[in-house]
């Protein structure tokens, strides 16, 4: 188990530590992750989005209405490429 999936275990709501946590394994791979707050949007206003910094993966994108869905769901796709 890489330490990416280590974060998805048994996790039904990741709290902030855990998604800064979560940034930080993502760069030290060397890969990108984006996380942004649309305000104007009327539904689905977070985005996380993870790039690979070598183009190993095609990009991961979630849109939802709750952070911690958003990057659950990103880090799940991510585990599965890395």
């Amino acid at each position: 188990m890489n330490e990416i999936q280590s974060l998805l275990v048994n996790q039904h709501e990741f709290t902030a530590n855990q998604i800064i946590d979560a940034l930080e394994k993502v760069g030290k791979r060397g890969d990108i992750i984006i996380i942004k707050n649309d305000g104007l949007r009327s539904s689905d206003n977070y985005t996380v989005v993870i790039s690979s910094g070598s183009n190993k993966f095609d990009g991961i994108r979630y849109d939802d209405v709750n952070l911690s869905n958003a990057v659950k769901k990103a880090l799940k796709d991510y585990a599965e490429v890395i």
